[in-house]
């Protein structure tokens, strides 16, 4: 699991219209086929996510995190994960979940939690740092009518 956590600049009220989208640096890749590969996007029930520091607390562990939606990036089909560059995903259908369900304030934390959508193989796809400094944070881009 990857878990990514963002603070909101803006209150998003329930019913607001937005586009969102994720952007993740891609570093690396093994085993991945872009035919048949994909990632799945979930977003963390919360009006305002805690810090995560403990893997046991993924959403798939008994006493893990509750998520709300989740999304399969791409939708059908494989993910062609890009390195040295930005990977995008329209994440407006998490964001809006959230939204109608808690009203967000500004200051709030937003997470989304990421892994394979696949069980029976070993590929993966990476973003962490790598150690000459060619890294850039993942970004969170919310476009909304304000409140």
């Amino acid at each position: 699991w990857l878990f990514l956590r963002f603070t909101l600049a803006d209150d998003i009220r329930r019913a607001s219209p937005l586009q969102a989208r994720l952007k993740i640096w891609g570093v690396a890749s093994s085993n991945w086929s872009s035919d048949r590969h994909a990632l799945l996007v979930l977003v963390e029930d919360s009006a305002n996510a805690p810090v995560t520091t403990d893997p046991s607390h993924s959403p798939d562990k008994p006493s893990g995190v509750k998520t709300l939606q989740e999304l399969r990036w791409p939708a059908s089909g494989g993910l062609g994960w890009k390195t040295d560059d930005y990977n995008e995903v329209d994440v407006s259908a998490l964001i809006f979940a959230l939204a109608n369900a808690y009203d967000l304030r500004a200051g709030a934390h937003v997470q989304l939690w990421i892994r394979g959508d696949f069980s029976t193989e070993s590929a993966e796809v990476a973003t962490l740092p790598p150690s000459d400094g060619s890294y850039r944070s993942p970004v969170l881009e919310i476009d909304h009518c304000a409140p």
